[in-house]
Order: C-alpha cells, then structure tokens, then sequence
C-alpha cells in the first residue's frame, strides 16, 4: 500500500487514515506535533484507482491496512487514529484484525451515510462530492482561498489556504460512496476487549459551509465501543467542525498523545 512514513526513528506506531476525497495532507499539519512517533500515513485513493468497484471494498481495504502494520510499524503494531472515511475504516480494522491494534484508536468525524441520505441521494452523492471536491481547485487563487476560509475556518495560526484536495474523478468518488455504505452497513461487529477507543465529534457549525460532526452518530458509535472495552470514551470539540485536523493541528495532535498516554484530554477538549 502506498503511504508516507515519518519520525522512523521513533520506537512507537500511530497509523493515521485520512478522508474521503483526500489525502495525507488532512494530516499535514498535525503530523510536526507528533514528532515522538513513528507515523504511517496510507494514500487511500491509490487503493481506490487500482481497484475495481467490486474489488474496492472495507474487507480489502481493511486487509491492505493491516498488512501495512505488519510490514512497517514498530513491532507490527500500531495506534490507530481515522478522521471521517478513515474513522469508518478504522472501526472495520480494529473490529477484522484486532492482533495489529497497538491498545488505543481514536475515531473522528463518524458519518453513517445511509443514515442521512435517501437510495436516490446515495446515487447523486459521487457527483456532489466531485464538485465538492475538485471544482475549488479550478478557481482562481484569490477566489480558491476566500473558499477554503469558508471551509475550513482558521482558528489556529498554523492554516494554510487552499487545503481542499481534488479527487481525481467521478468514478472515485463513486468507489468511495459505495464504501462510506458498506462501511455503514457492515462495519460495527463485535468490538475488541483490549483496545480503548476515543470518539470525537467537532461540532461547531458557525458560519457558512461548516460541517459540524453528528453527536448522535458519535454517540452510537461510544455505545458500540464501550461493549467492548468500559475505557472507551468519547469527546466534543466545540471549536471545530468536520475538517478540524486543519483547523486546530495542535489541539488534535494533543488529544492523540493524552489518549495513547492515558493522560486527562487538554484544554478545548470536553465530555460528549
């Protein structure tokens, strides 16, 4: 699988899995705040253009992350950290291959798509998010920038404009729709005793074009986690919205150590 990898020196794994219609850059900012670690960072969209619809589904996915685990993280074992699409697929890992999770997962960004959206929408949901995605980067750089301050709503001083990837086409985002439904469908099997695991919800949704998490997905996944494991925990966080990896690296970054370390979570962090 192809993937970044970063801090090797470090003795300890955290595989970070970014969002749909994106890439290792929803980490770009976070990854210089978790220099302790040894960070493997997959590129998701290869996986889906080498891929066949039928072929391109959360078991295989799932089977290429742990592989990835085992041929690169420290001791085969990682700490898992998924944000939206990464969220989903890392329930799916950490529920299929339990023996590559290093203790503790972080979820952020659930979103249970069949859920929200109608069959007729789901059949309209590529185009959008292809529009969504792509049609930004066609914009002048002025206009691209006014767009992603929209978006993104720079609350700390390390945002950078311009941070919207462009899925490469509308048969992407169609293998990543249909992946977003099974996941939805599939992915909530039996959770694992020995892994702790942190759901988080950004839910501010101040201003236009926010996308606020859904405290009631969130909460459905807590539910789902603390089954296996009374550790579990999840947490809010209402400075952000959706895409608060860019918005807030540091705090995000902070929130990860204090979860792998068992450490009360930071300021700007609070209950569900």
């Amino acid at each position: 699988m192809r993937h970044l990898s970063l801090h090797n020196e470090q003795p300890t794994t955290i595989l970070l899995i970014h969002g749909a219609l994106s890439s290792p850059s929803d980490f770009s900012l976070v990854t210089p705040y978790l220099s302790e670690y040894h960070l493997l960072v997959p590129f998701l969209h290869a996986e889906v253009e080498d891929s066949t619809t039928a072929g391109f589904t959360a078991s295989s996915i799932t089977s290429a992350l742990a592989s990835l685990i085992q041929s690169h993280a420290k001791n085969s074992r990682a700490h898992v950290v998924g944000f939206s699409l990464g969220a989903s697929l890392a329930i799916h890992l950490v529920s299929s291959h339990p023996d590559v999770i290093a203790d503790s997962v972080v979820l952020s960004g659930i979103t249970l798509l069949n859920q929200r959206l109608s069959p007729g929408q789901l059949q309209l949901a590529p185009y959008f998010f292809f529009a969504q995605s792509a049609l930004p980067n066609k914009l002048p750089g002025w206009l691209r920038e006014r767009y992603s301050r929209l978006v993104l709503d720079p609350a700390s001083p390390d945002w950078k404009p311009g941070a919207v990837d462009e899925a490469t086409s509308v048969q992407t985002c169609r293998h990543v729709v249909t992946l977003l439904s099974e996941l939805d469908l599939e992915c909530h099997g039996p959770p694992p005793a020995q892994t702790r695991i942190l759901v988080v919800a950004a839910t501010s949704n101040n201003g236009i074009f926010k996308f606020p998490d859904s405290v009631e997905e969130a909460q459905a996944t807590l539910d789902w986690a603390m089954r296996g494991n009374q550790r579990s925990s999840g947490v809010r966080v209402p400075a952000g919205s959706h895409p608060w990896p860019l918005q807030l690296p540091q705090l995000f970054a902070t929130m990860v150590k204090c979860w792998i370390t068992g450490k009360e979570m930071p300021d700007g962090i609070v209950p569900l």
